[in-house]
């Protein structure tokens, strides 16, 4: 394996994750390499084999995880990357609840608490939250306004959530349907917080949470609100336990 390491992928190669036999001298440079994502897919087929290798891998790890150092699994966390893996019919199911469950066992020991309960809340107008990096010329904004445009402000209170702020226009058409414009501070357990703080009835997460460990995908694997809803930003399940809900159309999956 180390021979062919300089020469070709890990999922091309075809041989079974030895996580828990590699020594612990060489564990970390071998996760590196077991996770690196594909810069291109070369051949037929080879998005399948690189889904089935990261579901393979994801499995070998989990029994490891007690004995990893802190820092190699951060480092296995945030280089997770499932894009090349999307290009495929097959069922990605498995895949992506391996994904999530090792990104929620992650937080998990590190302190954070991703379930919640939001207290009773007074009567007034349904809150619904929509979650996006930043309001920016990209595809996150106009699914932002497509879902925005057509929402009925006497009947629900809208706040818009983001990472940072833009003078773009795009910015302004979004927070022009909206009743608040929240940035959220930089520490994720602040983040998680200041959501919180709002009681919204009704999240929906306008990025992909399912492709790289974002800092969005962090906050989705939290319970932020009542209902929690995954949008056709995130072209597979999110595999996450707090996701109640994926949103799509019929123009969007039809036949």
């Amino acid at each position: 394996m180390m021979a062919c390491s300089l020469f070709f992928p890990e999922h091309e190669l075809g041989l079974r994750p030895e996580i828990e036999g590699t020594p612990m001298w060489m564990l970390s440079d071998y996760l590196e390499y077991l996770f690196e994502p594909p810069a291109l897919l070369l051949r037929p087929g080879e998005s399948l084999r690189y889904a089935r290798h990261l579901e393979a891998a994801l499995h070998h790890l989990e029994p490891a995880l007690e004995i990893l150092d802190p820092q190699v699994e951060e480092m296995v966390v945030r280089q997770l990357n499932l894009i090349q893996a999307y290009f495929s019919d097959e069922d990605l199911r498995g895949l992506m609840t391996a994904r999530a469950r090792l990104i929620e066992r992650f937080l998990r020991r590190r302190g954070f608490v991703l379930e919640y309960s939001a207290p009773a809340r007074g009567h007034g107008k349904p809150r619904i939250g929509i979650l996006a990096p930043a309001y920016v010329p990209r595809a996150e904004s106009a699914f932002a306004l497509a879902h925005l445009a057509g929402l009925d402000r006497t009947a629900f209170e809208v706040f818009l959530y983001a990472l940072g702020s833009s003078p773009k226009p795009v910015e302004a058409a979004c927070r022009s349907h909206a009743d608040h414009f929240v940035v959220l501070p930089l520490d994720l357990a602040q983040q998680v917080a200041r959501i919180r703080s709002d009681q919204i009835d009704l999240i929906l997460i306008l990025t992909n949470i399912g492709a790289v460990t974002s800092q969005i995908a962090l906050l989705s694997a939290h319970r932020l609100a009542r209902v929690q809803v995954a949008s056709m930003a995130t072209p597979v399940t999110t595999g996450f336990s707090q996701i109640d809900v994926f949103l799509s159309s019929e123009l969007n999956d039809g036949e």
